[in-house]
Formats: structure tokens, C-alpha cells, sequence
């Protein structure tokens, strides 16, 4: 297993109860209800942000990081930050703060 595997895992963990592991692409996905909520795309885990919040515009200063794009790369998520496994500490904060969106959002 690589780090970026074992991070996710230990994330999955921490979560447990609030959010359910899936899979979309191929990758293994943390979702809230039907909504995804973070996916691991190599040593990347994307976490849906709110491109008009604060959140994002932070966690693309975070060194390493920047808008998810999955697979080959050439389709960039505007409301996603790719948070490379180096930041794995980092990882819980910005998935909470995806939770508390899609709740405030009533989407789950």
C-alpha cells in the first residue's frame, strides 16, 4: 500500500459514522450520502470546497496544492483543492469543512 493509501484509510477512519467510503472513477471516495465529498487520485486527495468561501482560497496556498484535477489532468474541478499525501495532517480540517458545506447546503 502507498502513504497516500494508508492516509486515506486513516481518514476514512476518523470519519466513520459521518461519512461512507465509495468509489468513483476507480478512486476510493468519501461521501456524504449521494454527494462526494473527497476522492484519493494518487498521491492527491481532492476535497469539494466552496470556490466563494474561504476554504478554498486557503488550501490553494497550502505548498503543493492546487485545483483537483483527476486522471490525466486536464479537467480541473473549480470547487476542488488537490491536497498532495504531504499534507495528510491538513486532509481532516478541509474535509470537515466540505461536510459543513454540503450540510448548510441541505445536499446530501
Amino acid at each position: 500500500m502507498s502513504d497516500a493509501t494508508d492516509a486515506f484509510d486513516a481518514l476514512a477512519a476518523r470519519f466513520e459514522g459521518a461519512l461512507e467510503r465509495g468509489r468513483m472513477m476507480g478512486r476510493p471516495t468519501l461521501q456524504l450520502g449521494r454527494r462526494m465529498v473527497a476522492c484519493l487520485d494518487g498521491d492527491v486527495l481532492g476535497i469539494r470546497l466552496d470556490r466563494a468561501g474561504p476554504d478554498l482560497e486557503r488550501a490553494l496556498t497550502l505548498p503543493g496544492t492546487g485545483l483537483f484535477a483527476p486522471g490525466s489532468g486536464t479537467r480541473r474541478f473549480r470547487d476542488w483543492a488537490g491536497l498532495p499525501v504531504e499534507l495528510a495532517d491538513a486532509w481532516d480540517e478541509y474535509v470537515a469543512a466540505s461536510v459543513a458545506l454540503l450540510q448548510r447546503a441541505g445536499r446530501s
